[in-house]
């Protein structure tokens, strides 16, 4: 039993570790989508929006973060 407690906390671990780096990505990746939708025209910026958020395995995570930063605003 102890050896499997050990693997949880090691995936534990790993997995904020993850979570963490996906959480940075995210909000540079979102720097980045500020920094083009000022190049892009309005329709390119939708299509991408879409693209990006309305997939069903992204859209609750989408909605979470939308509601974060209303939040936080």
């Amino acid at each position: 039993m102890d050896k499997v407690v050990v693997i949880n906390q090691k995936m534990k671990e790993y997995f904020v570790l993850l979570l963490v780096i996906i959480k940075l990505l995210h909000v540079g990746g979102m720097f980045l989508v500020k920094k083009f939708v000022s190049h892009l025209n309005i329709k390119d910026v939708v299509v991408i929006v879409i693209n990006l958020f309305l997939k069903p395995h992204v859209k609750k995570h989408a909605r979470n973060e939308i509601e974060t930063r209303r939040k936080v605003e």
